[in-house]
């Protein structure tokens, strides 16, 4: 989410700066791991719910503005809530020993994690399931729309949807490249002994979250036509006054002068 970048991202900036967390405490830790999963889950959830939306202001649009208040702002109001409640319990309230590591991203992360049975849960259906709700419901979009394109009183639905469905399709494809890693380097050491996939998952996974807020406003940039058109025309100026290289096989030495 975009007020991740400001909000939250100072905190790890200064653990890779200085090797340590801003504020040395249990109570910090606790706050720091609640509010990163939290925002991380709820982009996620916004994200998927954003996918299926999608899908019925195109085709069932009448009937998805009739119940605007089911459909849309219930459940953006229950992803809200559901995370920070979740995490809250997971991470202040149940019962675990908590060793926080100073010097490590959110502090090493909460105790229930390195359960089997709550890391598998938090990992599988906050992470790898808004993910692949978001796909399926990205290639369900983009699978009807081709076929309403092929038939010839329905071509206008692909005129009109054209850039949304490329918006929609670049995002979900920057998602899964970037978190589907994620589950896979923090599951596998649940399952099996993996010092490598828990290196990779501290040392670099953790930090790659944050692309998504960086990359997401040049994702959606790519379905405006202005924007397009704008780099176009820099491209093919930029072609235009590349240096010309002579060929050195068609240079004439210069008539030497006779002594």
């Amino acid at each position: 989410m975009p007020f991740e970048v400001t909000t939250e991202l100072p905190f790890t900036l200064t653990v890779l700066h200085t090797g340590y967390v801003v504020i040395q405490s249990p109570l910090f830790c606790q706050f720091w791991i609640v509010y990163n999963y939290s925002v991380i889950v709820i982009g996620l959830m916004y994200m998927a719910y954003g996918c299926i939306q999608r899908y019925f202001l195109i085709f069932h649009r009448v009937f998805f503005q009739q119940h605007l208040i089911f459909f849309h702002y219930t459940p953006l109001v229950i992803f809200l809530i559901y995370p920070l409640l979740l995490y809250f319990g997971l991470v202040v309230i149940y019962p675990c020993e908590a060793t926080f590591d100073y010097t490590q991203f959110v502090c090493g992360g909460g105790c229930y994690e390195y359960q089997f049975t709550l890391g598998l849960f938090d990992w599988l259906s906050n992470v790898f399931g808004p993910v692949s709700i978001g796909v399926i419901a990205t290639t369900l979009l983009i699978v009807r729309v081709l076929i309403q394109k092929r038939r010839v009183h329905q071509r206008e639905i692909w005129r009109r949807n054209r850039k949304m469905v490329v918006q929609l399709a670049s995002i979900s494809i920057m998602y899964v490249i970037i978190w589907i890693p994620n589950v896979i380097c923090f599951i596998v050491p649940l399952i099996v002994s993996s010092p490598l996939s828990s290196q990779i998952e501290t040392g670099f996974l953790n930090y790659l979250q944050y692309m998504i807020c960086l990359l997401c406003p040049f994702m959606c940039l790519i379905g405006l036509p202005e924007i397009r058109d704008s780099f176009k025309k820099k491209f093919i100026r930029l072609r235009s006054v590349q240096p010309q290289t002579q060929d050195p096989t068609k240079i004439v030495a210069a008539p030497q002068l006779r002594q």
